[in-house]
């Protein structure tokens, strides 16, 4: 650990991306598998710890610890948090009393690894760029996040694929990975979202293959409709569960399996939403554009109803970062 704390501490000293890649190149060729297993241990998005640092250091309660090796200890704990063989209390105490062991600083360093905040400015992409340039396997679910590009007024109804029409949603970008251990939902940055347990449990039961859900957040009344007052500061907010939490699918990526095209995807959204039969999970309807009168027809229907704009999906495998086959056309004039 401390070698890997030397190494951070100069990517957080680094001004450029260029020159945090060239620091951690060099990591690597100075130690491989000690550089290697604590970067899959911060940037890994199936590593979910279920505690913070914080939270341990103010709740955990003394025991006298039986510590040997720094780094053996340090992933025992990350691994026992991860499994859930230890959590609530117990998950606390042993982090605390593994933080007892440590100088001040190093403690404080530990902390940054389980809370999966190195706090240096090196991202995931970043990551993965450096481990694929030094010939290893990169980090994470690998297909990346796909984004829109504007629309500019191409004629996609001419196009030989198939082009689907959607509402663009309000609300915060969520992935629910689901398949593998339990469920759990990430940004698309990769952050863990600790808040959302009531929707991570809605899907503790599926027992199909591994797959990616992606969508929007949004909160719930009582009578079905979504609302977004205050979702951001509860969406982030520490040591908190949000009971009212809603789910709009708009995609599904398959993990395990290439991704077919969208018109596949759809059938899969809507099978998976009645397997699922919960009122938390809503899908984001989608209708296939049939040609220029048919287009205009329903983007007009967006303007009456003072949508901010519709989305739109080529009838294409999933594309990570921006493509053409996801594009953003906005009103003429937008609304909130």
């Amino acid at each position: 650990m401390m070698y890997f704390r030397k190494v951070v501490q100069e990517l957080e000293k680094a001004s450029s991306v260029f020159e945090k890649r060239k620091i951690l190149q060099k990591a690597l060729l100075h130690d491989e598998y000690t550089i290697e297993t604590f970067l899959h241990a911060v940037y890994d998005p199936y590593r979910q710890y279920n505690i913070t640092h914080g939270k341990a250091m103010k709740r955990g309660e003394h025991y006298p610890p039986q510590v040997k090796d720094i780094n053996t200890t340090l992933f025992r704990c990350l691994d026992l948090f991860r499994t859930r063989q230890s959590t609530g209390q117990d998950a606390l105490d042993l982090w605390f009393n593994f933080m007892q062991t440590l100088p001040r600083g190093l403690s404080n360093f530990a902390g940054r690894i389980l809370n999966k905040d190195l706090k240096c400015g090196l991202g995931l992409k970043t990551v993965n760029k450096v481990l694929v340039a030094s010939h290893l396997d990169p980090i994470g679910h690998g297909h990346g996040v796909g984004w829109q590009k504007i629309y500019k007024e191409q004629p996609i109804w001419a196009d030989d694929d198939d082009w689907y029409i959607s509402r663009k949603i309000k609300g915060i970008r969520c992935y629910i990975i689901i398949g593998r251990d339990r469920p759990f939902c990430l940004s698309p940055q990769g952050q863990s979202l600790s808040t959302l347990s009531v929707l991570e449990n809605a899907f503790k039961f599926y027992k199909g293959p591994p797959i990616l859900l992606d969508g929007k957040l949004a909160l719930r009344r009582k009578n079905g409709k979504d609302y977004y007052k205050g979702l951001m500061s509860q969406v982030f907010q520490k040591e908190h569960q949000i009971e009212n939490i809603s789910f709009n699918l708009f995609d599904i990526i398959n993990l395990q399996a290439i991704t077919p095209s969208f018109g596949d995807r759809m059938i899969q959204m809507k099978e998976f939403v009645e397997e699922i039969d919960t009122n938390i999970l809503k899908r984001v309807k989608h209708i296939k554009i049939k040609s220029e009168r048919h287009f205009k027809s329903l983007t007009n229907k967006a303007q009456a109803k003072r949508w901010e704009g519709v989305v739109l999906r080529k009838n294409a495998p999933y594309k990570p970062g921006r493509s053409n086959d996801l594009l953003l056309r906005f009103n003429n004039k937008r609304t909130t």
